[in-house]
């Protein structure tokens, strides 16, 4: 079985590992690739026949733990099944009609363990000997019923029975009728324990299907009061008339938000209702907000909904960013990770927290009736939000803010992040690890000074926090102070020759410097510890490659492709390295493996597009290109080398038509610039 290792590691891989499994638990994702649970029936013979969708137990869920028992005391073996993701808990209550019996016993012990863990229960009939020991646990975190369940099919006759206690002592029962359940207590006779009668069912039918959860909730109405208030986003959006619009200029008054789609039926046709609804809102103080999730401009034979919202409501259009925030922030306001819906709507109290959320249709009367009773205190949020009566034993309910913040700044919204870890450190007072996640996303959205600060805060109170001085020493190089920087990584290194970040953060200290020597040996070094590092293979291979040794450059991007097929970096670099080197067919099929990956990675259509081009397949090579432009817009290679294999191809007018529109985003490029003049001159 696979170990952790003894001594804390920074290997990146195991670390996406475990991040990938708490991932995996708390969006209720498969671990079993959505396999289903299998049931086989033993023949009698030695074998067994898979029985799994007759039985109706062929569940998609993720099996954790099973237990056999027989909880409606009927004689048929029933089954308690608990999943990792919902329904977390089935009973299986066991219809079959047959008539075959079974024998059930159950020991209890005296002058051994009173549930006879490790006795050995014998029963004979039909000259055959079967024979069941007693454990202590029966399967992954389950055990089942102590009652011993012996199948004994058609067989009429009692069967005979006997006990090897713990301790080695052995008594023999004689024939125990299975019409009747059995007690045996060490020492004394066996005690008749009659079953229940139960009705004969015949299995469970399918039911009609029932909808999906989208169209559930468009069509039904799930209302939900926050326990914990959340701090809304504060991010952009568009009015109609194209003004950029924030939440945090309607702080002050109560909000509803309402989010709605053209393409879902319930919005539309609930839309003039929520947009007569901002009358009354509005004398009542609030501002009813009705924003459209979809992007991009409204096509053709579709109509433009926000057109039809007038004031008092504000119509607004979702902006990419806040569409992800949102998203984000709905997300992990419920313990199930589920992407946002529509229908959706939000209650806002005046200081920007969410206090209520609104899921598919809505009677309009409730966002009016709720407005006056948003709760102010603890004690009435646990009242509105709970379904029974109780008090709450610890000081309040906590949301996972970390969580939270760390979800916005992977998404690319460092100030939302910051706003939650600081409203974080309000409740954890000096948590280092709160503090920790705030320098980061203080550093992300343009606050490194900020960051160093806390960074510093933080090796004062634990002067061994490995990242706090790796990343002290990412913002030391980014200001331009590579010793200091090199001082903080080497020390993380120093303590923990595996921390692979800090290995890479001090090589790249030495290629801002054009020293691939040094940085080679940086690599080197760390790769005796974390051997199979995907990125620390084709960072040396890159630094080789800079420092002139081509073929170990080669041989390294290609150890790191065989390591992590899905590095599309290592890739891009080799065929680069190949183009570089005339290898161009060798380039091209690199391209085409990596293109399998991700089809649309605009740096090796550029480099397949190079190969082919060289290949004198042109044709085939403008489609690369093209389609490198169109899938990153702003990458600036694919346009330069568009533009010279027209040139090559005596195509000056298309080929400045490219260069056109590389200068149209980003005026002033000096290579455009400079294959403009030499087509103007004729000298291309």
């Amino acid at each position: 079985m696979s170990q952790s290792p003894r001594e804390e590691l920074r290997l990146q891989r195991y670390l996406d590992g475990w991040e990938i499994i708490n991932r995996m638990i708390r969006e209720d994702t498969s671990w079993g690739g959505r396999e289903r649970n299998c049931l086989h029936l033993s023949s009698g013979e030695g074998d067994f026949i898979d029985i799994s969708a007759a039985s109706g137990v062929d569940y998609i869920q993720d099996g954790r733990a099973l237990c056999r028992l027989d909880f409606d005391l009927d004689g048929r073996p029933d089954l308690a099944l608990r999943n990792r993701d919902g329904p977390q808990l089935r009973l299986l209550r066991n219809t079959w009609p047959g008539d075959n019996r079974a024998l059930w016993v159950r020991l209890e012990g005296r002058s051994c363990n009173r549930d006879a863990i490790g006795a050995r229960i014998s029963v004979t009939s039909s000259g055959k000997t079967r024979i069941k020991d007693i454990r202590a646990g029966a399967a992954f975190l389950s055990q089942s019923s102590r009652w011993a369940c012996f199948g004994l099919g058609e067989e009429k006759a009692a069967p005979a029975v006997s006990v090897r206690w713990p301790g080695g002592a052995a008594t023999s029962y004689g024939a125990l009728d299975p019409a009747d359940r059995w007690l045996i207590i060490q020492g004394e006779k066996p005690r008749r324990l009659p079953f229940r009668k139960s009705k004969q069912e015949p299995p469970a039918t399918q039911g009609p299907k029932a909808p999906t959860p989208v169209d559930a909730e468009e069509s039904s109405s799930i209302e939900t009061w926050l326990v914990a208030p959340l701090a809304a986003p504060d991010l952009p959006w568009t009015d109609p008339q194209g003004r950029q619009r924030r939440l945090g200029e309607f702080r002050g008054k109560p909000l509803l938000l309402h989010l709605f789609s053209r393409d879902c039926a319930v919005c539309v046709s609930d839309l003039g209702a929520l947009i007569a609804t901002g009358k009354e809102l509005s004398r009542k103080g609030a501002v009813n907000l009705i924003a459209s999730v979809d992007l991009g401009p409204v096509p053709d034979g579709k109509r433009d909904l926000l057109a039809k919202i007038s004031g008092p409501s504000i119509g607004l259009r979702f902006e990419r960013e806040t569409l992800a925030g949102w998203n984000i922030l709905f997300r992990h306001l419920f313990n199930h990770r589920r992407d946002l819906v529509v229908p959706t709507s939000f209650l806002i109290e005046e200081s920007g927290k969410i206090v209520k959320v609104y899921r598919g249709r809505t009677d309009p009367a409730r966002y009016l009736a709720d407005l006056g009773k948003i709760p102010r205190s603890d004690s009435l949020r646990i009242k509105n939000a709970l379904p029974f009566k109780g008090r709450y034993l610890y000081p309040n309910f906590q949301r996972d803010l970390l969580e939270l913040g760390n979800a916005y700044s992977e998404a690319g919204l460092p100030l939302q992040a910051r706003a939650i870890f600081k409203s974080t450190l309000a409740g954890r007072g000096e948590n280092l690890d709160t503090l920790f996640n705030y320098a980061i996303s203080s550093a992300q959205s343009g606050s490194p000074g900020e960051a160093r600060k806390i960074y510093l805060d933080i090796l004062k109170k634990r002067p061994g926090y490995a990242d706090a001085r790796n990343n002290l020493g990412i913002l030391e190089a980014q200001a331009g102070r590579l010793e200091q920087a090199r001082e903080y990584f080497r020390s993380v290194i120093q303590d923990n020759p595996a921390h692979t970040e800090a290995a890479l953060n001090l090589a790249n200290t030495w290629l801002q410097e054009g020293d691939f020597e040094t940085a080679a040996t940086v690599y080197r070094k760390a790769l005796l510890h974390d051997t199979e590092s995907a990125k620390l293979r084709r960072m040396l291979g890159f630094a080789l490659f800079r420092g002139g040794f081509v073929e170990e450059s080669i041989s390294s991007h290609k150890e790191a492709i065989r390591l992590d097929a899905l590095d599309l970096d290592a890739y891009r670099n080799l065929a680069i390295i190949l183009n570089a080197t005339e290898g161009y067919r060798e380039a091209a099929a690199i391209s085409v493996r990596g293109l399998k990956n991700a089809p649309n990675h605009s740096g090796l259509l550029n480099t397949h597009g190079f190969a082919l081009w060289k290949l004198g397949d042109t044709a085939t090579a403008s489609g690369e290109f093209k389609k490198a432009i169109s899938a990153a817009p702003d990458f600036d290679k694919p346009y330069l080398n568009l533009a010279r294999m027209l040139a090559a191809t005596a195509r000056p007018d298309d080929a400045m038509a490219a260069l056109g529109a590389l200068l149209q985003r980003m005026p002033g490029h000096p290579q455009a610039l400079e294959q403009v003049e030499k087509l103007r001159s004729g000298n291309p």
